[in-house]
């Protein structure tokens, strides 16, 4: 029998081979590992994981877009920023979520973090974390000093403020012809005259009211309300939830001269955008910044007006009182392992990246030095006039500010007889 012969090329080969099989797994090992180690969602994979639940209610509608899509897009990115972790939101009817809670405390289906309601607060704060803990000084100082207060309760803070929205006066110009108005920041820095010009606004549709007699009534003044958004309170009411005199003294002269509708404090958004924008019967409609924007969407259907839009006019001492604040807290049914995680989500809303985002919505930002909207004056307006802003309590003083919107209801019921 011939005897085998091996090639020199080939008997190089499968030496090479072997010599790799015997000793590639003394260095895949360690290569692997450093992959991982470099994997930036790995790098963040929390110590604890699982599902973190979120209730939330819209308390209140936002310019454009829809909040819910925005906090779904939010929640996505912090799934993939933290491995392991699973958000699970839940959206309700702030009275669905008042039931569950008006049926006790010992429900282990509560969330972990739930939204916060300035008006109708069915949680109880003794069941909120404390999440002073959580935040460092720096951190608070960042944001609006009047969000922060509203969410502390004897040295506890209770939740977190994320967004904001804000109240302006809009005027229809086919009203004020002729009326020479402050439209600049100069009324801001006398703000007070702020209500001589709201007065002189109101009343001089006198005139387009006589030159326009029809069968339809027009009045210089008009707002809405819902059981979360109460606009007329941003200037009769004070952040310490008291009455502002000067501003309901305006208010009840309007009822008794005729110069706004009864129905100014249970209006509909839609029926008072309507009278002022559409049936144009109304000089002056107060509103957050929505209203801009559906202005907006007016003049691209050619149906637009032209328009002005003034400061509120504010305290003195205290500023206006804005109710336009979305916040959460985080249920103290939550685990200790699974805190930090929560808090992480707050904070990540909180982030500037984060933050800016909100223009999609036509809201503001709680970073206080964070401006949205240099570009667009409109905008501009109502954002600068945060930094005069009282805001109401989601605890403290909530007793008063009931007791004032109670007493504001009285009065116009009063004319009503």
């Amino acid at each position: 029998m011939k005897g085998l012969s091996i090639k020199p090329l080939l008997f190089i080969t499968i030496c090479l081979s072997i010599v790799f099989l015997v000793t590639a797994p003394l260095f895949l090992p360690n290569r692997i590992e450093n992959n991982i180690i470099q994997d930036p969602d790995l790098m963040n994979r929390p110590e604890w994981a699982g599902i973190i639940t979120i209730w939330y209610v819209p308390y209140f509608e936002t310019a454009i877009g829809n909040q819910v899509g925005w906090l779904n897009d939010y929640i996505r990115s912090f799934e993939k920023k933290y491995p392991g972790v699973i958000i699970d939101l839940k959206v309700l009817n702030a009275d669905r979520l008042a039931l569950y809670f008006y049926q006790g405390e010992d429900m282990d289906f509560l969330p972990n973090i739930i939204a916060m309601d300035l008006y109708k607060q069915p949680i109880p704060k003794e069941m909120l974390v404390d999440l002073s803990s959580y935040f460092s000084d720096k951190e608070l100082a960042g944001l609006y000093e009047p969000l922060v207060n509203s969410l502390c309760v004897d040295g506890k803070l209770l939740g977190i403020p994320w967004m904001l929205g804000s109240y302006a006066l809009f005027v229809n110009d086919l009203f004020i012809e002729g009326l020479d108005l402050v439209k600049d920041k100069e009324i801001q820095a006398e703000r007070e005259s702020g209500y001589e010009q709201l007065d002189t606004v109101v009343r001089w549709r006198l005139k387009k009211d006589l030159e326009d007699a029809t069968d339809l009534d027009f009045f210089g003044l008009t707002s809405y309300s819902s059981s979360h958004t109460r606009p007329l309170l941003s200037i009769i009411c004070s952040n310490e939830g008291k009455i502002n005199n000067r501003g309901l003294d305006l208010i009840t002269s309007y009822l008794k001269d005729g110069l706004c509708s009864n129905e100014l404090v249970s209006t509909s958004y839609q029926k008072a955008f309507s009278q002022f924008a559409i049936e144009k019967r109304v000089a002056t409609l107060l509103g957050s910044s929505k209203v801009l924007y559906d202005l907006k969407g007016l003049e691209g259907d050619n149906k637009g007006i032209d328009y002005t839009i003034l400061p509120l006019p504010r305290d003195k001492e205290n500023g206006f009182y804005l109710d336009q604040i979305a916040a959460m807290g985080v249920l103290n049914g939550t685990s200790e392992e699974a805190r930090p995680i929560c808090v992480q989500f707050l904070k990540g809303l909180l982030e500037t990246e984060c933050q800016k985002k909100l223009s999609e919505l036509g809201m503001f930002s709680v970073l206080k030095t964070l401006s949205l909207y240099e570009d667009d004056e409109e905008m501009s307006l109502l954002e600068g006039s945060l930094e005069d802003m009282g805001t109401g309590f989601f605890y403290k003083n909530r007793t008063n500010i009931d007791s004032v919107w109670e007493d504001l209801l009285n009065i116009f019921e009063d004319y009503l007889q």
